[in-house]
């Protein structure tokens, strides 16, 4: 795995949980939504006869539990980019580092930020990857 792959883990996951959440707002206006009744006497033992929102608050569920785990990770994979980031030497590579892989800033938001240009955010970035030292498995 190389620096930037390690660096880049927490933006695949942020982008994974904001498509959950997606999901989980959606599952909830269903769940709100309600159906016609039917007052016809048709009779199917295969029918499913539980209402339609109940499905629904059960998918809830399951993306509510899935998104917790998902933010839990989240939060353990910013820490080890954190460390690994704090051991960089120059603080403006430092910086460039945190705002890329942490708070997932473009680089023209970064170079707002550090007031300097962007070809300047992307040289401090190459010379700080180069530095980067990614931590074996445990």
């Amino acid at each position: 795995m190389t620096a930037k792959e390690f660096l880049s883990r927490a933006y695949r996951l942020e982008q994974k949980i904001k498509v959950l959440t997606q999901e989980l707002s959606e599952l909830r206006e269903l769940s709100m939504s309600i159906s016609s009744p039917g007052f016809e006497e048709h009779y199917s033992a295969t029918r499913n006869t539980d209402a339609p929102f109940v499905h629904a608050l059960e998918k809830i569920e399951e993306r509510e539990k899935e998104i917790a785990d998902k933010v839990v990770a989240l939060l353990e994979i910013k820490k080890e980019i954190s460390d690994v980031i704090s051991r960089v030497a120059n603080v403006d590579q430092r910086l460039v580092l945190h705002y890329r892989y942490v708070e997932n800033r473009s680089w023209y938001k970064i170079g707002i930020e550090m007031n300097v240009d962007e070809s300047t955010v992307r040289r401090w970035h190459n010379k700080a990857l180069a530095q980067i030292k990614i931590p074996t498995e445990k």
